[in-house]
């Protein structure tokens, strides 16, 4: 049930944050939060962002990806917690009265963050509504990675064998699979449902997040403010596409808040010190392309730790290092002992191309050479993972921002971190105008965080002179010149934002109208989990909401004519290895011999897809289609065109 999932998904969220600063509370130097809204909201964010690390911890170690196993490490906070409400009840004994359990409870609760749950809703409206805009997945990757989270609900393990079931399984790194695989096993007969809505979860979360790192880090609630509201407006932080970067940004703001919280007096081995080592680990199993960036990310934060701040430096140092260290000695150092370089360099998609190597990984095979003009407006025919531009607004706030920043660094040191940030992030997205250059149209995303936070200083400095015109003014307008900023954002950056969400994005796999409008009668009129077996190619079932278990090896050896014992790589069923003289065993065994095995794997229909027409003929396909009809074990349960599906009598 979608109730059943989400409610587990808050409440281990929350629960595993609160286990782990119950476990660091003798680290801590008073308490950990300075209000109930920041502990509700930031507990949660601790939580997802210890999830992906403790996802492969528990690969590593072989235990079930299960959300019961899961839960269990959620227990002691859930039950800290717990003790803490009661505290606000009874005090000596006696009851407390309503309203001061109220007061009590809102303490901190102020309207700063009041509008940023307001604009996290906001941002969750936009991303869900576009996500469900169209009734199925778009592009590729996210077939994939229905896949991977279809094995990992199904089975509730970490890949026991070596078959290519996801691209993004091992030795990618799969913790957002797992992470998903884990909720479906709660809502399991609607797979695209739990894609659709976790994924746009992730990214509407980051609204919250930014808010109490900004805050944290400045000690500023306007500039806080400001971030959450542009993060939500800017169209090219994220878009609804389901990959693993959705997660990983989200992550970004909590394990820089955790970075943030530590102070020069704290022991190396302070509380939040651990924090921030667990949650930059996180980081480096989730993506490796931004994983790979928060190095940089990270590194101006120690950077600026080191010009101005030398007790705090070892302990950023730690953070950083520590999250690496954790993250290579339970899952990279192993993937590397395990699989060969190039076994890696397929999985990962590194190498294979003239502009693709690990220093020199533009947008192969397509090079973007952005100019101002990207940036000023926002196109609505864009790009499905990243939406380029910033909107004009945006940038003549982030113009003005990092001059103003540079004028005033002296003043406010702290200006350091998001002027170097900028620095790095505007060369990223610019990237294949430099010899060096790493996947440009990916920059887009962390270029939109940075320009959250540095257009504050832009709307600081429009104020600034506003209030100077005064005397010419005659009155001080101020509050208009606000409200004109805020209405062009939206105009300018909020409202594309919201059009390219919803507009309807393609799909890559279904190569042909015909077979689109297949898949889509069998999500809506098969029950959900039906077996289907596809008969000609490497069909993307798992993402109709069928069973495809493309992982059981008596399954994958019939598909591939192939008695041998798996391999990695052994993806299923490509067609590679199928030619006319070599047919797919659904076009050359008997009806009865399909019929009979696939019935022993409780499978309940075969398709025929037009790809059997255009790879092996429609004369043998034809012929093959007669035969199972006239055999009297298959009948055919619907058509569309050259697209056949058969159901096992």
């Amino acid at each position: 049930m979608k109730s059943l999932m989400l409610a587990y998904f808050a409440l281990f969220c929350f629960g595993l944050g609160g286990s782990l600063l119950l476990a660091l509370r003798k680290l801590f130097s008073g308490s950990p939060f300075s209000s109930w809204s920041e502990r509700i909201i930031m507990q949660f964010g601790l939580g997802l962002a210890s999830w992906p690390i403790l996802s492969i911890i528990f690969h590593r170690l072989g235990l079930f990806q299960h959300w019961a196993l899961y839960g269990v490490f959620a227990i002691p906070g859930l039950v800290s917690f717990a003790k803490d409400l009661r505290s606000l009840f009874y005090s000596s004994g006696e009851k407390r009265s309503i309203p001061r359990l109220i007061s009590r409870a809102f303490s901190g609760m102020d309207i700063y963050v009041l509008v940023v749950v307001l604009l996290f809703v906001v941002h969750l409206y936009v991303m869900v509504s576009g996500s469900f805009a169209i009734p199925y997945l778009e592009d590729g990757d996210p077939y994939q990675h229905a896949n991977g989270i279809k094995f990992v609900a199904s089975t509730a393990s970490s890949q026991s064998w070596p078959v290519r079931v996801d691209h993004y399984l091992e030795p990618y790194p799969p913790s957002y699979d797992f992470i998903l695989g884990v909720l479906h096993q709660l809502h399991f007969e609607d797979l695209l449902w739990t894609m659709k809505f976790v994924n746009a979860l992730f990214i509407a979360l980051s609204t919250l997040f930014i808010y109490f790192f900004v805050l944290e880090f400045w000690g500023d609630k306007k500039r806080a403010l400001w971030s959450s509201f542009v993060l939500t407006a800017i169209p090219s932080f994220s878009s609804h596409f389901i990959f693993a970067q959705a997660l990983n940004l989200t992550i970004y703001f909590v394990a820089l808040y955790c970075l943030a919280k530590i102070r020069p007096e704290d022991k190396v081995f302070s509380g939040w010190v651990i924090a921030g080592i667990i949650t930059t680990a996180s980081i480096l199993v989730v993506q490796p392309t931004t994983g790979f960036f928060f190095g940089f990310i990270g590194g101006f934060i120690l950077l600026y730790s080191l010009i101005f701040s030398r007790k705090l430096a070892p302990k950023i140092f730690v953070a950083l290092a520590g999250g690496a260290a954790l993250a290579f000695a339970v899952y990279w150092i192993p993937v590397f002992l395990k699989y060969s370089w190039p076994e890696i360099q397929r999985q990962l998609t590194l190498g294979g191309g003239e502009h693709r190597s690990i220093w020199n990984f533009a947008d192969a095979p397509a090079i973007a050479y952005y100019t101002f003009s990207d940036f000023w407006k926002v196109p609505y025919a864009n790009k499905i993972d990243n939406i380029t531009g910033l909107g004009f607004m945006l940038v003549i706030l982030s113009l003005v921002g990092i001059f103003y920043a540079l004028f005033n660094v002296r003043k406010n040191k702290k200006l350091l971190v998001p002027i170097l940030w900028f620095a790095f992030t505007l060369y990223g997205t610019l990237g294949d105008y430099f010899p060096v250059r790493m996947l440009p149209n990916r920059f887009w995303a962390l270029l939109a965080f940075v320009v959250a936070i540095i257009s504050y200083d832009g709307l600081v400095g429009i104020l600034r002179a506003v209030k100077l015109s005064r005397k010419a003014l005659g009155r001080d307008v101020s509050g208009y010149a606000v409200v004109a900023v805020v209405l062009l954002v939206i105009y300018s950056a909020f409202v594309p934002k919201y059009v390219i969400n919803n507009l309807p994005w393609p799909q890559h796999v279904h190569d042909t109208a015909p077979r689109l409008k297949m898949h889509l009668w069998i999500k809506d009129n098969l029950k959900p989990n039906t077996g289907v077996f596809p008969a000609c190619q490497r069909s993307w079932i798992n993402s109709d909401n069928m069973l495809h278990e493309l992982w059981d090896p008596e399954l994958m050896r019939f598909a591939n004519k192939f008695e041998g014992e798996p391999y990695f790589g052994w993806d299923y069923f490509e067609g590679i290895r199928f030619n006319a003289s070599n047919l797919p065993p659904a076009l050359d065994y008997s009806p009865e011999r399909v019929a009979s095995f696939l019935k022993g794997k409780k499978i309940g229909y075969v398709l025929f897809e037009d790809a059997c027409v255009i790879n092996f003929g429609a004369n043998t396909t034809r012929s093959a289609l007669e035969n199972y009809v006239s055999s009297q074990k298959f009948s055919i349960a619907h058509q569309e065109e050259a697209n056949f599906l058969l159901k096992i009598n």
